[in-house]
């Protein structure tokens, strides 16, 4: 699933794309014992190997919290330095150790659980990352409550897990249990709060549980203004994508007055989702009947998308299409033609021709050839 396509989708037309938004889903570190060390080169992390955790290990047996919170510092240093096929074997060998003995599933040890399940879902290893993590909140749950930080740090990697595997339901549920008690716990301003109300607001869009979505995405913004980042691009990329939602809803004045200010941001700070915010203004224009207005904004779009980086090319997808939609409504069928002609190679390029979204395209044309 590429991340470009659901942009496209997102901002433009409705296609059969996976949704996802701008605002990407960061994982969360996994909870520490103790504070990390301060290293800063290889060398010094095969110290770390070579001394604190063998002899943590020696002394106090590889149970222990002292050995296991050295395990998790050594580990978060190996990440670091995106060492993850060894992150993976350090924490793999461990558990498979503490499975093999009977020992206790303690805080720490489900710490170690968590961290595993991070590292796995950086390599693509999605079904292991999702039978570690749900193991790691099951045991939080029981050992220190629903509403502890590590409970919820590791329902939202799960939930993260979820996503990527398009178990989208379940990606919801875990983002909403983590979210709004993150939100009592930790207040609304707190990053992680904020970051799991976007993941939240982006998923119900995409399931079409859209007033779910809307309040989502106000407390997301509501966290960021409360932090005083109201004025950041993840402001303003929130601000577009709830734009998006009044856009689909209906509530076009609505949408088109804050699409406007956050496309007068977005200029203003010289950011290529500039064009993604003419893009979607464009659509509204066309959806208000402003025809001249949303061709005139969806070809403004198309000319900035033509000078960004390639990052951009599958939302300069989403205008080339909108503005084809638009030109076909008026009958003006050859330009409709040449405009489906650019969004299908566009589409072609970013998913190949058996995309769903190259599909669409091809569809669009060929029942054009047939008017």
């Amino acid at each position: 699933m590429l991340e470009n396509e659901a942009k496209a989708q997102f901002y433009g037309c409705r296609s059969p794309v996976p949704l996802l938004q701008i605002s990407r889903r960061k994982w969360h570190p996994p909870v520490l014992i103790g504070p990390p060390r301060a290293l800063n080169n290889g060398a010094a992390i095969d110290e770390l190997h070579s001394t604190v955790f063998g002899k943590t290990g020696r002394i106090f047996g590889h149970g222990h919290w002292n050995t296991v919170n050295a395990r998790l510092e050594y580990g978060q240093l190996l990440r670091g330095k995106k060492r993850y096929e060894q992150a993976e074997s350090l924490y793999r060998t461990f558990i498979d150790e503490m499975d093999r003995d009977g020992g206790p599933e303690s805080v720490a040890v489900l710490c170690i659980f968590n961290a595993l399940g991070t590292v796995y879902a950086k390599r693509q290893k999605l079904k292991e990352a999702e039978a570690i993590l749900v193991r790691a909140v099951a045991g939080f749950r029981t050992q220190s409550g629903d509403r502890d930080e590590r409970t919820l740090t590791a329902a939202f990697n799960l939930g993260g897990v979820y996503q990527d595997r398009e178990k989208l339901c379940c990606a919801i549920s875990m983002y909403h249990g983590a979210a709004y008690v993150f939100k009592d716990v930790m207040g609304i301003s707190d990053k992680t709060t904020i970051a799991a109300f976007t993941s939240l607001a982006a998923l119900c869009s995409a399931g079409r549980a859209l007033p779910e979505a809307e309040e989502a995405y106000n407390l997301a913004l509501r966290g960021l203004e409360e932090a005083a980042r109201q004025s950041s691009m993840d402001d303003l990329i929130l601000k577009l994508d709830l734009g998006v939602l009044y856009r689909d809803v209906g509530r076009l004045g609505a949408a088109e007055k804050l699409t406007r200010e956050v496309y007068q941001g977005l200029k203003d700070a010289r950011s290529g989702h500039a064009a993604a915010a003419l893009t979607c203004l464009g659509t509204v224009y066309a959806r208000q009947g402003r025809a001249a207005e949303a061709e005139t904004s969806l070809s403004d779009a198309l000319k900035d998308f033509a000078t960004c980086e390639t990052e951009y090319s599958a939302t300069a997808y989403a205008a080339s299409f909108s503005l084809d939609n638009l030109l076909r409504s008026h009958r003006r069928l050859a330009e409709a033609e040449a405009m489906y002609q650019r969004a299908w190679s566009s589409a072609r390029s970013v998913g190949g021709l058996q995309h769903a979204t190259s599909c669409t395209v091809a569809d669009a044309l060929s029942s054009l050839y047939k008017e």
